[in-house]
């Protein structure tokens, strides 16, 4: 169970950071309407419709987790309380609202037009808030700062660290056809972009930390703690490399 759990919540964050990266590359750094980059920007659309597909994948097993864990017993028993868990929870609203996302995502993730790409970037967004409605940041209520803080928080890093991968994955192949000026022009608009979301992630989590772990000393007393000093840390790096 706990190996499903980890399974289930680290690929629905590798998947949300790549369809957020994936729709920041294409909408934010790389130039409209330039011909060298059409096969990457193909590659980008098959990318975030694979996101989105296993997004969905995990959505439901995280259905599946909320009920096994409200249901308090083996399969039968959770597969009998999914029902009450959509219908009678704040984790079953948030979860249809997820859910319809995800499917305008299917056909919003392959579009090429600008504005249809702007419209799943959106939802790509709504994706993103249900994480934090879901999470710790829920506990303070859906409509609260410690919320919308959150939500920053997790755009800024699924951007900034998605990003990075798919320029690496995706972009970088197709580089060595196109001219030099282009490649550097991108990367000058990825810099940037990397240093604002930084900027966000280090001050949303600083707030977070503030909020949540509420001292110094629990920094080292608690599990949360100290998975937030090898947060920090790995932060740090990235940031300096």
């Amino acid at each position: 169970m706990l190996i499903a759990a980890w399974l289930i919540r680290w690929s629905g964050l590798v998947a949300l950071a790549g369809l957020v990266g994936g729709f920041a590359v294409d909408l934010l750094v790389l130039p409209a309407g330039a011909r060298p980059m059409a096969v990457a920007r193909r590659r980008l659309r098959a990318l975030r419709i694979g996101c989105t597909i296993l997004l969905l994948v995990v959505t439901v097993g995280e259905w599946w987790l909320r009920a096994t864990t409200m249901g308090g017993g083996g399969l039968g028993t959770a597969v009998r309380a999914m029902p009450v868990v959509l219908t009678r929870t704040h984790f079953g609203t948030v979860w249809i609202g997820r859910a319809v996302a995800l499917l305008a995502l299917l056909a919003l993730s392959s579009a090429s037009r600008r504005g249809w790409q702007r419209l799943g970037a959106l939802a790509a967004l709504g994706v993103a808030l249900s994480v934090s409605l879901t999470g710790h940041a829920s506990d303070w209520g859906d409509l609260t700062p410690t919320a919308g803080i959150d939500w920053v928080h997790v755009v800024g890093a699924t951007t900034w660290t998605g990003g990075l991968v798919v320029l690496v994955v995706v972009v970088v192949r197709e580089a060595r056809r196109w001219p030099v000026s282009l490649l550097a022009k991108i990367m000058r608009r990825f810099s940037r972009l990397a240093a604002w979301c930084l900027l966000t992630v280090v001050l949303s989590g600083a707030y977070a930390s503030w909020v949540q772990v509420g001292g110094l000393t629990a920094l080292g007393q608690t599990v949360y703690g100290r998975a937030l000093v090898a947060k920090v840390l790995l932060v740090l790096g990235l940031g300096w490399w």
